[in-house]
């Protein structure tokens, strides 16, 4: 059976091996940028949508 410190320290070796990327390529870049954009614009409509529900509970 593994020792907690052995188990931790593999575990954190897992956990930075998975999590570590390298320079990213163009098209991760642009990719990257498309989703940003998609995920800005749906927070902005959907802000504006919980305002006005809010709105309305309030009255």
């Amino acid at each position: 059976m593994l020792s907690r410190e052995l188990a931790e320290k593999y575990y954190q070796e897992r956990i930075d091996a998975e999590s570590w990327h390298g320079p990213y390529t163009e098209e991760e870049l642009r990719l990257q940028k498309e989703r940003r954009k998609k995920l800005d614009e749906y927070i902005k409509q959907n802000r504006w949508r919980h305002v006005k529900n809010n709105e309305k509970h309030a009255k």
